[in-house]
């Protein structure tokens, strides 16, 4: 106990018990929530948007694909780590949150939608009115950089 005299026991609603950078156990809940077929899509869709990262025309398919900006660099892997990761999260975030994995499952099962990565940027689709989806490395830094108690500044 470091601090007896200002703590007796502490509550942490959603707090992580144990940091692993290697979270598999997470992404296992969430390969189970998706069932199978679903998850399989999704593993397939994810290697082939790696496979095609790697290329001039394969990043010129993704921008297509997925709607991304002109300013999309991917020749900083940084970028190309963070669109990955976007693209995961958010169908962690919808299994963890108790959105639609209904919706996403039924895309991405559905082989009439094209193959997998074709379903899978289907299923990400544009938030809002955006005209195209920006992904910077940079923007997110500069973001967890805002520690003022509003989060601006």
């Amino acid at each position: 106990e470091k601090y007896p005299n200002i703590a007796v026991g502490a509550i942490a609603s959603s707090a992580t018990v144990l940091a692993e950078v290697d979270a598999k156990e997470y992404f296992g809940v969430v390969s189970d929530s998706l069932g199978t077929e679903c998850s399989q899509n999704i593993r397939e869709a994810s290697q082939a948007l790696d496979e095609l990262l790697t290329t001039p025309e394969g990043v010129k398919k993704v921008r297509q694909m997925f709607k991304l900006c002109d300013t999309f660099d991917v020749t900083d892997n940084l970028n190309a780590a963070y669109l990955i990761y976007n693209l995961a999260m958010s169908i962690a975030g919808a299994v963890q949150y108790n959105q639609d994995i209904d919706g996403i499952c039924r895309i991405m099962n559905d082989p009439s939608g094209g193959t997998p990565l074709q379903r899978y940027a289907k299923q990400h689709g544009l938030p809002g009115d955006d005209d195209c989806y920006d992904v910077k490395y940079t923007d997110l830094v500069k973001s967890m950089n805002h520690t003022t108690k509003k989060g601006v500044g």
